[in-house]
């Protein structure tokens, strides 16, 4: 089909129905055409299965194939001092120890930020906060390295673990943020 120059003016001349356009095409792509409600029901019992917290036994699975819960680990001998893990676990929120700062490399991390970050972190995507908003950066480098490093890694509100970037070693994960706000101080 042919749309002549004539048309092209008359709809560029009113946004009403470009905006409908758009908003049809919106609706549309929301629209719920898949699986019906057993299969639906069966698909959110998969993904709680697949979500569920480490140690938590899995109640899909009949009682026969469900697997023990590990038994914790048995405390050290009494004649030896108990020795702190170098990096406390990230479950319960406790907050891990950011790399040095002798690890951080800013060229990586502009690498990272370009290929991982840049699509929420540049617009502001969930509360994202943009590069170079130093309003929107100033309490997350408050609370400090170590906080902004677990918040990377373990993922916070909309953002995913790792930022999306799996492959990303610590390093790089701090890499990036040092990057990013280096880009406000």
């Amino acid at each position: 089909m042919v749309i002549d120059l004539l048309t092209c003016k008359k709809l560029s001349m009113r946004p009403g129905v470009i905006a409908t356009a758009v908003l049809a095409l919106a609706l549309l792509a929301g629209c719920d055409l898949g699986p019906n409600g057993d299969q639906q029901a069966q698909d959110q019992q998969g993904a709680a299965e697949r979500t569920a917290p480490i140690g938590e036994s899995r109640t899909a699975q009949a009682p026969e194939q469900q697997q023990p819960a590990t038994p914790p680990a048995a405390p050290p001998p009494a004649e030896q001092p108990a020795q702190a893990p170098a990096q406390p676990p990230a479950a319960g929120g406790a907050t891990l120890q950011a790399p040095p700062e002798s690890a951080v490399d800013l060229a990586k991390g502009e690498q990272i930020y370009n290929q991982f970050c840049v699509a929420c972190h540049l617009t502001g995507v969930a509360g994202a906060p943009k590069l170079g908003d130093k309003e929107l950066w100033a309490p997350r480098i408050a609370q400090g390295r170590d906080m902004m490093f677990t918040h990377a890694k373990n993922g916070l509100r909309a953002m995913p673990p790792m930022g999306t970037c799996v492959t990303c070693s610590d390093a790089d994960l701090m890499s990036a943020i040092e990057f990013m706000t280096g880009k406000v101080e």
